[in-house]
């Protein structure tokens, strides 16, 4: 391993693990054969798991030895929850959160990320990018574990993903984990956020002036979000959509008359913290709330709160003018709660030049007042010049790329399913004008998963080989999707309210596994043998179009020739000419049950596809 200061901490665990492998070699820990070998997920077999990891190490090692020096253009994102991407019942017998003095944990680990890496690497990934990693707040915690978004210490590290049973730290565990991740080639990604935090927040005690406070009733939870009227609503949208923000209309009197200043006294009380303010009023920090539109339907959020981004007297209170469509009058710079956004664009880097990350995605940073998304983006590129920013953005537009990002959402997740939509946004993104990139992907952790969406196994592969054929898309495995996970992450976007209830338990909040044992397989090796014909080939959307009401064409320029990819979004199977071009010699390169002879092409299931060349 060259250059060995630089992998301090991964030298570190390798060393305590081969202690490990001989103090529990007779203590069996059960993992899916997938870790080893993705050809076969069809086994739960038994492992000394120190040494299972300690191989894993060296694995990792001897793949540093054979990285080329330059990295590859392509960008493969694989998004990984920690707890949960290697979350796997390893004891075999009945579940259990407590902890034992001799077992690695259930729940998904840094250190178990790291033996995932050779099968990353097979994938082809080129950034590893982690939902929040940070502690996790227990006032109103959702679920047994806690939203990875309510944040306790925006520069704590989760406790809970580290692995107990070894003399490390959480921090060291982490930091070794990215350097294994540097030593294959893989950059490492944080999501941040920096519109609210938990309710017992660390900085509340310290910095109380930095949150929202509302008058307290210890026997009833009665804090709800303002209401509008129908016209006051109607005017509210009309001025925000055509950027007026002069004026916007506040709540009423009685909602802000909820709000008081910051407390003279504060105190935690078991999970919650209390205040007494200037009248000697028992006060405490609000939930939150959906802020946009005014009227949104979404539940409270009863873990979270919004900071307090602005110092005005006539702003003391949360809702949509305050905190995301800002009202004219908070523009002004002596209304910024400067300590706050110092404080704020001290994260990231203090996360580079502590663990040496490679990127960020910034949760809601369009909905961060422009000055303080420009000072943060400003004060982490000094820190590390290459940092790669994503945006949560659903809109594909190049004003991004101004603000600093490289890579946004996008709306593949909410389209691609639809063929109609899918024509639309393959032709509109196909503008060699638009500079920025986007997710390549049919979901996300808060959408529905793609193999529940449409119980295609076709749709998946398709999805995958679409998101490398798009002109900027950046290929994006949600950790879970090449399983043909079922399982949402989070009920967030994109589902009808009949859906969320067939989700009672959500891995956002709860102990969850992926489907590393899926009986239904999964698409591990269509990924890798559509990464092997990108990589070896050049191919330039020309447009989409339907054809016969349900079939999606799309034509390529493929290298020198010319290529044709035909999908049906039908439930019906599907016969055309097997000549689609006059007397045009046709080499197959990829397809899913699709039937060729010498007359026609038959499409014999939802989303069947098959991508061919044309002399």
């Amino acid at each position: 391993m060259n250059n060995n200061s630089k992998y301090n901490n991964l030298i570190k665990l390798r060393d305590i693990l081969v202690e490990k492998q001989y103090q529990l070699e007779n203590v069996k820990h059960y993992i899916p054969s997938t870790w080893i070998d993705h050809n076969n997920n069809s086994e739960i077999i038994p492992v000394n798991f120190p040494q299972f990891l300690v191989n894993k190490i060296d694995e990792v090692i001897q793949l540093s030895t054979n990285q080329k020096s330059d990295k590859q253009q392509k960008i493969r994102i694989y998004n990984s929850l920690v707890r949960l991407t290697t979350a796997f019942n390893h004891k075999q017998n009945t579940f259990s959160l407590a902890k034992n003095n001799i077992y690695f944990k259930d729940e998904g680990t840094f250190v178990k990320t790291i033996a995932l890496l050779p099968y990353l690497k097979r994938l082809e990934i080129t950034h590893l990018y982690l939902l929040p990693i940070t502690e996790i707040g227990l006032d109103g915690k959702k679920g047994k574990l806690g939203s990875p978004y309510s944040i306790k210490n925006h520069k704590k590290i989760d406790a809970n993903l580290s692995e107990p049973l070894l003399e490390m730290s959480v921090e060291e565990q982490f930091k070794a984990l990215v350097e294994a991740c540097h030593l294959v080639g893989i950059d490492v990604i944080l999501e941040m956020v920096f519109r609210t935090s938990s309710k017992d927040n660390d900085l509340i005690l310290e910095h109380p002036d930095w949150f929202y406070w509302i008058k307290s009733n210890k026997l009833e939870n009665t804090f709800k979000p303002p209401k509008f009227e129908e016209k006051e609503l109607m005017k509210i949208k009309d001025k925000v959509e055509s950027g007026d923000y002069e004026n916007l209309i506040a709540p009423k009197n009685d909602y802000i008359d909820k709000f008081t200043n910051p407390p003279l006294k504060i105190w935690r009380e078991d999970n919650k913290i209390y205040g007494l303010n200037e009248e000697s009023i028992l006060c405490e920090i609000p939930g939150a709330f959906a802020d946009w539109p005014p009227d949104d339907t979404q539940p409270l959020w009863s873990d979270v709160t919004y900071l307090k981004l602005h110092n005005h007297p006539q702003f003391n209170y949360i809702a949509y003018n305050t905190i995301r469509m800002y009202d004219a009058e908070l523009f002004k710079e002596e209304y910024r709660n400067k300590e706050l956004w110092d404080y704020l664009s001290s994260i990231i880097p203090y996360y580079v030049e502590e663990f040496d990350i490679d990127g960020v995605m910034i949760d809601m940073g369009h909905a961060l007042p422009k000055e303080l998304l420009a000072l943060i983006i400003e004060k982490a590129k000094k820190s590390k010049d290459n940092l790669l920013f994503l945006e949560e953005n659903f809109v594909i537009s190049n004003s991004s790329i101004e603000k600093g990002f490289e890579v946004v959402v996008g709306y593949l997740p909410f389209d691609l399913h639809n063929l109609d939509k899918t024509i639309n946004l393959i032709n509109e993104l196909n503008n060699p004008q638009l500079k920025i990139k986007y997710f390549g992907t049919p979901e996300t952790h808060n959408t529905p998963r793609a193999y529940w969406r449409t119980n295609s196994t076709n749709f998946s592969i398709f999805s995958y080989l679409l998101s490398n054929l798009m002109n900027n898309s950046v290929p994006f495995i949600h950790n879970g999707f090449e399983l043909l996970e079922r399982i949402p992450v989070n009920t967030g976007l994109g589902f009808e309210v009949s859906d969320i209830s067939q989700f009672p338990m959500l891995p956002l909040f709860d102990y969850a596994e992926l489907s590393w044992l899926n009986k239904e397989g999964n698409i591990i090796n269509e990924i890798i043998q559509i990464n092997k014909l990108i990589n070896s080939n050049e191919f330039v959307i020309d447009k989409a179009t339907k054809s016969d009401d349900d079939l999606l064409k799309i034509s390529i320029k493929y290298n020198s020739n010319r290529a044709v990819l035909i999908v049906n979004y039908s439930n019906d199977i599907k016969r055309i000419k097997s000549a689609i071009e006059e007397n045009r010699q046709k080499t197959i390169i990829l397809k899913s049950d699709v039937q060729i002879d010498s007359s026609e092409v038959v499409f014999n299931s939802i989303f069947a596809f098959i991508l061919f060349s044309i002399d």
